[in-house]
């Protein structure tokens, strides 16, 4: 097994220029050759996957797999783990989306230190989306309660119900803000938790984590693999919660998240993207409170 320091696995569907930027970006930022990159493709239809087998195929330190089949965020990201446990000898694995960019010179001696004074199984870094100014993690300090996972399912069910119904209704809000911007005070967004400051088991964003080696010896995938897309870190926190995992948001780690890029390439249609979207998250939301009361149960 090769060893290394940091294995990385970006999930690739479409965006070729996104992905390139960001394994650009871990060129540019570290000295690859102690690192390992794996990107996986999730089959995607303008076949990206096998031109990224075609531009990395002299590197040694990159490996492109490409799945036969879309198989979603859960699977898809469980294909690059399952890779790295069997054929690298690594110290962490950081899994990321593609279109996460990487810039901080000391990424990687910091998980380091904080591994040596925390010694986590799962770390989560600052994510920042410059389009929204805002920071995504932690994504929540406590898990939610099967009662909330089941008031968020029927407002799901009312929203995909609803549809275009409450599209009017948000459209015709963001018509009197425009037309009474200057009439009306303008309100900022603002940020969730104090992203400054160092949290011991929250839930994490899952744009990006980094798994410990000891993590990685202990479990067979990184997502629970019955969802398709979303809910998936809710999952993650839930499974890490009854088994006695430790996670941990750091600020002094820092990625840039640029979000959607992926997703954006599946449609022309804003509308047929949003309904996509509640579907896939109603679809999940339902796996995982089936998932919770089943594991309680037993």
């Amino acid at each position: 097994m090769k060893k290394i320091k940091v294995a990385f696995v970006i999930l690739h569907y479409q965006a070729i220029e996104m992905t390139i930027k960001c394994i650009n970006s871990l060129y540019k930022t570290f000295d690859i050759f102690e690192n390992f990159i794996v990107v996986v493709d999730n089959a995607s239809p303008n076949k990206s996957g096998n031109e990224l087998k075609k531009i990395y195929i002299k590197y040694d330190n990159i490996k492109i797999i490409v799945s036969p089949e879309n198989l979603g965020f859960a699977k898809g990201n469980n294909i690059g783990y399952s890779y790295c446990t069997k054929e690298l000898d690594f110290d962490f694995l950081v899994i990321m989306n593609n279109d996460i960019i990487i810039s901080q010179k000391d990424f990687i001696e910091k998980i380091y230190k904080l591994y040596e004074q925390k010694q986590f199984d799962i770390l989560g870094p600052d994510i920042y989306n410059p389009n929204l100014n805002y920071h995504q993690n932690p994504l929540r300090l406590n898990p939610l309660s099967t009662t909330e996972l089941l008031d968020k399912k029927e407002a799901l069910q009312k929203q995909f119900k609803f549809y275009y119904f409450f599209k009017f209704k948000r459209n015709l809000g963001l018509l009197k803000r425009k037309f009474f911007a200057k009439k009306t005070q303008q309100t900022k967004r603002t940020f969730k938790y104090d992203n400054s400051k160092t949290y011991i088991s929250p839930v994490l964003h899952g744009a990006c984590l980094i798994f410990s080696k000891a993590f990685c010896k202990k479990r067979k995938y990184a997502f629970y693999p019955e969802t398709f897309m979303f809910w998936e870190e809710d999952i993650l926190d839930y499974e890490c919660r009854i088994n006695n995992f430790s996670t941990i948001y750091s600020p002094e780690i820092n990625v840039i998240h640029l979000e959607d890029v992926s997703t954006n390439t599946l449609f022309s249609n804003e509308s047929k993207k949003e309904l996509w979207k509640l579907k896939e998250m109603l679809n999940s939301i339902s796996i995982f409170i089936d998932y919770k009361k089943k594991s309680q149960e037993n």
